[in-house]
């Protein structure tokens, strides 16, 4: 994304913020469908408090094909940007931090949340130093794909967030999967 396109989309958010005097935060939606091939929606958060921060709101998309608005949330990722006056430029700035962030961004199935590269090769280093013949991890796998996951079905069966979220039935149960 080159820098005009950056202070092209600050002003419209800065325009959007004008408007909303009253409103103590902002969420402007973004236009990203999936990211690691988990389907989301995604919504920056500008607040205007005592200071102006900026958050960004990631939501996991349920069904997609069949209810386009039905949404899980997931995670947020706090404190991208603070600064004690809104400009053109700070929105610049966010949005920069904005697109590296979602560019990083893997989801991570053993524990069901979004993650950077970075801390996604820590998890995996971490399960590295303590492999040996007499040690045993607390894994579950998924039902349906076979991925090692965390994330437990209502029906108390094993199923990934993945999965889960694309409306798959319990393959034990037959239960759907939400």
């Amino acid at each position: 994304m080159s820098s005009k396109s950056y202070k092209i989309l600050a002003e419209r958010w800065f325009e959007i913020l004008s408007y909303n005097k009253k409103n103590t935060f902002v969420d402007v939606p973004l236009n990203i469908y999936e990211i690691d091939k988990v389907p989301v929606n995604i919504s920056v958060r500008l607040s205007k408090v005592k200071v102006c921060i900026i958050e960004l709101l990631i939501r996991v998309r349920l069904y997609p094909s069949d209810r386009e608005n039905t949404y899980l949330f997931l995670q947020a990722h706090p404190n991208i940007l603070e600064n004690s006056e809104w400009t053109v430029e700070v929105l610049v700035k966010g949005i920069e931090k904005i697109y590296k962030l979602i560019q990083g961004l893997r989801y991570d199935k053993r524990i069901s949340k979004f993650v950077s590269v970075e801390e996604l090769l820590h998890l995996s280093n971490e399960m590295d130093v303590f492999q040996n013949d007499n040690v045993k991890y607390v894994t579950t796998v998924c039902g349906v794909c076979n991925d090692v996951t965390n994330y437990v079905n209502k029906c108390t069966h094993v199923i990934c967030f993945v999965c889960w979220s694309k409306g798959y039935r319990c393959p034990v149960c037959g239960d759907l999967a939400n």
